[in-house]
């Protein structure tokens, strides 16, 4: 009978530690760092929606989970912007596009980046369908070093198109 509570134990322990493991992470491609540039911008081109939005509802739980609403303030370009877009605890596990990822997970740690705040301005790119995926908008945090960057790359490929 201790044999098998032992080996129940065991593999509980076992099971809470994958459970507790980055399961959902994100596992960019193999050469996600060297193509990022041709990444973001096949993003970039195939982008119809460009709008301004204010963070609301910023959440921390114990678990170190963080979810949020981003508020839309101004559509820029396209049709199909939602009045406000809830970023789930997800959005941190599926590779999230732009900079609101690594403001949130590196906060304190880069002095370039912002503070992740309620009332922090923001800007998506992307389409209309990723509202049910929001991990697929580019998410740009003001502030940020490279938004400004983004932002104009944008408007060089949409000039081009």
């Amino acid at each position: 009978m201790r044999a098998v509570r032992v080996w129940l134990t065991a593999l509980g322990l076992i099971s809470a530690a994958a459970v507790a493991s980055p399961a959902l992470a994100c596992v960019p491609a193999p050469d996600a760092f060297e193509r990022r540039f041709e990444y973001e911008e096949q993003q970039l081109r195939e982008a119809t929606l460009l709008y301004r939005g204010v963070i609301e509802d910023l959440r921390h739980d114990p678990f170190g989970e963080t979810t949020m609403v981003i508020r839309r303030t101004e559509t820029l370009e396209g049709r199909g912007a939602p009045d406000r877009l809830v970023i789930p605890w997800e959005y941190f596990a599926n590779c999230a596009r732009g900079n609101l990822h690594p403001a949130v997970d590196l906060e304190g740690e880069y002095a370039d980046l912002p503070l992740v705040r309620n009332g922090l301005a923001v800007t998506l790119i992307g389409r209309p369908e990723h509202v049910e995926a929001p991990w697929d908008f580019i998410i740009l945090v003001d502030g940020a070093p490279d938004s400004e960057r983004v932002l104009r790359r944008y408007a060089e490929l949409k000039q081009d198109q």
